[in-house]
C-alpha cells in the first residue's frame, strides 16, 4: 500500500475553533497548557517531561519507525476570544498506511465539558476522510476513565488490544487501543 503523504492542512477552522500547526513562537505556552495536565499523572503513569512540547516540535514524537515528516503538532485556539485551549498530536499512516493516529489530545482544563475536544476530534477525523485515511486510532490509559468514556463516545468502540504491566496494583499502568473506522 501507498505511504500517505500528504497531511492534514496546516490550518482548519471550525464553528468555535481555529486549529493550526503548532510552532516554535508557541514552545513556551504550549509547554505551560501541557504541563497544566500533569494532575493527571496517577492515571497515566507520566509527567510532562521540561522539554516536551520543544521535542515534539523539533524532533516529533514519533512511532517505532516513525518519521518526522508524518508527525504534526497541532495548537487549538478559541475563536472568541482568541485564546489558546489545546494541543494535539497526529501521526500519518500508523501503524498502518491508512491510519491517523491521535497520538495526544489535551484541552485545558477550564476549558474542558465545552465540546471543545470533540469538536476537534470530529474535524480532523473529516479531513482525514477527506485525504483518504480509512480509520483513526489512539491509546488511552485505562485509569483514565474521563478519558476512556470521551472516546468510546466518539465511536472509537473497537478495542484492538491492552498493554501493560502484567499485574494490577495501585502503581501499575496499562492501556487500551481503540479504533474507529470511517465512513
Amino acid at each position: 500500500m501507498e505511504i500517505k503523504t500528504v497531511l492534514i492542512s496546516p490550518l482548519g477552522e471550525t464553528e468555535r475553533l481555529i486549529i493550526k500547526d503548532s510552532s516554535m513562537n508557541e514552545c513556551v505556552a504550549l509547554q505551560q497548557l501541557n504541563e497544566s495536565s500533569d494532575y493527571i499523572a496517577d492515571w497515566v503513569d507520566w509527567k510532562t517531561p521540561p522539554d516536551y512540547v520543544y521535542k515534539c516540535l523539533t524532533e516529533g514524537c514519533l512511532p517505532p519507525g516513525g518519521k518526522k515528516e508524518l508527525y504534526l503538532s497541532k495548537s487549538i485556539y478559541l475563536k472568541n476570544p482568541l485564546q489558546l485551549i489545546g494541543f494535539s498530536e497526529l501521526y500519518h499512516g500508523y501503524p498502518e498506511n491508512d491510519v491517523l493516529y491521535i497520538g495526544w489530545l489535551y484541552i485545558h482544563h477550564d476549558h474542558q465539558h465545552f465540546g471543545y475536544a470533540q469538536e476537534f476530534v470530529n474535524y480532523i477525523i473529516e479531513e482525514a476522510a477527506k485525504l483518504g485515511f480509512t480509520e483513526s486510532r489512539i491509546g488511552v490509559h485505562l485509569k483514565n476513565w474521563p478519558a476512556l468514556r470521551f472516546w468510546t463516545q466518539l465511536g472509537f468502540d473497537k478495542i484492538l488490544g491492552i498493554n501493560g504491566d502484567e499485574k494490577h496494583s495501585e502503581k501499575t499502568f496499562s492501556r487500551i487501543s481503540l479504533q474507529r473506522k470511517f465512513g
